[in-house]
């Protein structure tokens, strides 16, 4: 029997709805892991950072990874992938100035010519490789179908990407401090969509070198 999860993930690209785009958040200091943990290499060869730009890439319709300032590095291993990006200059001073950064880069402050199209977008963490694909394709299937905001969870557990509806770019644009878009998130209250899922991803990140231990000994 086919999966329908599955399905969605190879079709979804053809339905209508506003253009979601993937936001991979990548620019922390990594002050807990002790090392740069987005170059850190799972079991199957992949950075860190490469196994959530990968699962990112299969859903959306385009991506933007929020880098720092001195990324040069990786900034450039992302140009020469054809992968854009954003360098934050107020990355340091939480996640929040990284989300931020990302919105008014999709959607200037600006007044709009008739007819320009303002996207969806997806917020991912960088440090959370295990989402399976077939998540992000449930997510951006509600935000093409009209949700305002979206959440997976699993087990009762809230986890990540978040999906944000247009109406709510302008919003993040505004973000300010560490907590990213929790605010933004609980404002919104009884409009939130949450999808039940079967991942442990959307609940595992990887802040420690012994939580990367857990993730090169067993597979996703």
């Amino acid at each position: 029997m086919t999966d329908p999860a599955q399905s969605i993930l190879h079709d979804q690209r053809g339905m209508s709805g506003p253009q979601v785009v993937g936001i991979l958040l990548a620019a922390g200091r990594s002050r807990r892991f002790g090392a740069d943990k987005r170059v850190a290499v799972l079991s199957d060869g992949t950075t860190l950072l490469g196994a959530a730009l990968r699962a990112l890439q299969t859903a959306t319709d385009r991506v933007l990874v929020v880098l720092r300032l001195d990324d040069r590095d990786l900034a450039a291993q992302l140009t020469d992938g054809g992968v854009p990006w954003l360098a934050c200059p107020d990355a340091d001073l939480g996640m929040g100035h990284s989300l931020a950064a990302a919105a008014r880069h999709l959607h200037p402050p600006v007044p709009h010519a008739p007819g320009v199209v303002v996207p969806a977008v997806l917020v991912a963490l960088g440090d959370m490789p295990c989402i399976q694909p077939a998540t992000y394709a449930l997510l951006v299937q509600a935000l093409r179908t009209g949700a305002t905001l979206v959440r997976p969870t699993w087990q009762g557990q809230a986890g990540h990407p978040v999906g944000f509806g247009p109406a709510l770019l302008s919003g993040l644009g505004a973000l300010q401090g560490e907590h990213g878009a929790r605010a933004l998130v609980q404002a919104a209250g009884d409009t939130c969509t949450w999808i039940a899922v079967e991942d442990p991803g959307i609940v595992r990140d990887v802040d420690t070198p012994e939580a990367l231990a857990t993730f090169v000994t067993h597979s996703c």
